[in-house]
């Protein structure tokens, strides 16, 4: 498959569960009558996550760990490491992470849920761009057309869940 249709392809479908997510996510809270607070909490575990998880992610997509393993072994360091790899075990790992959600309606599970999959889906968006961008490096207005239409994927899917399910917009006050 033509790598351009699969980095398409991936944002498509990244894009598209963030306009089922983000809308939603804060209402379900309110449905399992969660207050402000605690829905406050559960909402900030993502921003959080993606503000310390994705150095962390990089360092093992650029061989960080092969790196250290290496150099603890006393052998010279060779290589980088894989954003595909790394991208995928992280794509695994949070949909498996996300399957919690199904089985806990406590804060704490609830929790303890979405900081494991906040910090395996925090790994995904920046090492996907970094591939996108060393792909598309001699034609960056190909990578702002990307953009545009996850844009428009976002407001699509988010439209056509909300037609789909009105009764989710009734905890709207």
């Amino acid at each position: 498959m033509n790598y351009r249709w699969r980095i398409a392809g991936y944002y498509f479908f990244y894009y598209a569960y963030v306009g089922a997510y983000v809308p939603f996510w804060t209402l379900y809270l309110k449905s399992l009558r969660f207050d402000a607070i605690h829905i406050a909490i559960l909402a900030a575990i993502q921003p959080v996550m993606r503000m310390l998880a994705p150095a962390l992610w990089g360092w093992l997509a650029d061989g960080g760990w092969e790196a250290l393993m290496q150099r603890l072994r006393g052998k010279p360091i060779d290589g980088a490491g894989s954003r595909k790899q790394v991208v995928m075990v992280a794509a695994v790992m949070s949909a498996l992470a996300f399957v919690g959600v199904f089985f806990t309606t406590s804060f704490k599970g609830l929790f303890v849920m979405m900081a494991v999959w906040s910090f395996f889906w925090s790994a995904s968006i920046p090492l996907v761009e970094a591939s996108t961008l060393a792909f598309l490096h001699k034609s960056p207005t190909l990578f702002l057309a990307f953009r545009a239409t996850l844009a428009v994927t976002v407001l699509l899917f988010a439209n056509a869940w909300i037609r789909a399910r009105p009764e989710a917009l009734e905890f709207v006050h």
